[in-house]
């Protein structure tokens, strides 16, 4: 169980931070590229993973946004898509 939820994190970050990256404002890009730094930084040159354990619960807010961005757009492109069978429906 530990680990799907480590994977759900690690995936809802990645997520959230290309969406903020995207967005390039400062105040957006600020907190993905320092926990993405220190993470970097403490993988290549401490080579001890306890030591990346600490950025975890800074993972948390990007990796809920990340899970709620991803859920608004697969919810936009599901009534697209019903849209566009209603209107064939109708047509027909």
């Amino acid at each position: 169980m530990t680990g799907k939820m480590i994977k759900l994190l690690y995936f809802g970050f990645a997520l959230g931070a290309a969406g903020l990256l995207r967005k390039r404002t400062e105040e957006q890009i600020l907190l993905p590229l320092i926990i993405l730094g220190g993470v970097l930084f403490h993988l290549i040159f401490e080579a001890k993973s306890q030591y990346v354990l600490e950025y975890l619960p800074l993972f948390a807010p990007i990796a809920a946004y990340g899970v709620f961005q991803t859920g608004r757009v697969v919810e936009r492109l599901s009534q697209r898509i019903f849209k566009r069978r209603n209107e064939k429906n109708r047509g027909t």
